[in-house]
């Protein structure tokens, strides 16, 4: 009876202690994960905050800076807002012909 109880308090221990390591490897992975997405430079490229700072260090100058904001508006722009047809736009004048 004895041995038996030892042997369900060991099996039980052993099973936190794999729960514990599985959480931990999990957390690990999920934190790599998201640093490896957040990081701009992983895409390649600059935010807008970095070309921001660059403006500030006097590595760019006012116009490039405004030139690199307008772009990177544009394409937001382009990318997040429907278009609409060129066609349409051009003829509907909002009033109704008769």
């Amino acid at each position: 009876m004895i041995a038996t109880l030892v042997q369900i308090i060991l099996g039980g221990i052993g099973l936190m202690i794999l729960g514990v390591i599985g959480y931990l490897a999990v957390r690990v992975i999920r934190r790599k994960m998201v640093d490896e997405e957040d990081t701009p430079s992983s895409a390649g490229g600059f935010t807008l905050l970095d070309f921001k700072r660059m403006h500030e260090n006097g590595e760019l100058t006012h116009e490039e800076y405004l030139r690199i904001k307008a772009k990177s508006a544009a394409r937001m722009k382009e990318r997040f807002l429907p278009s609409e047809p060129a066609a349409s736009a051009d003829s509907d004048t909002g009033q109704d012909r008769k």
